[in-house]
């Protein structure tokens, strides 16, 4: 059975609502801290995979959006596909 439209648009629309009411704001308070040059706390860390996770099961309700083959990084990121703690890493 096809899901309807109306049910689409509310998953949409509580998918935006957290994006601008929770996500979003911890976000740009992630970007402050990095361009302080104050490194990720662990909990950092998990707070941007969950999105980036979060941000591609979304993007499977969306039948216009391209996925890419490669996995989510941030441009940045030196990172190891390992749960290795990296240097410089502190705790939450």
């Amino acid at each position: 059975m096809m899901k309807s439209t109306s049910d689409d648009r509310g998953v949409i629309q509580a998918l935006l609502d957290r994006l601008n009411e929770q996500r979003l704001p911890r976000l740009l308070a992630l970007q402050a801290k990095v361009d302080a040059g104050a490194p990720l706390a662990d909990a950092d860390l998990d707070f941007l995979r969950l999105v980036a996770e979060d941000a591609g099961r979304a993007s499977g309700r969306c039948s216009n959006v391209t996925r890419s083959s490669r996995p989510w990084r941030p441009r940045s990121c030196n990172c190891s596909p390992t749960s290795a703690p990296r240097p410089g890493r502190t705790k939450a």
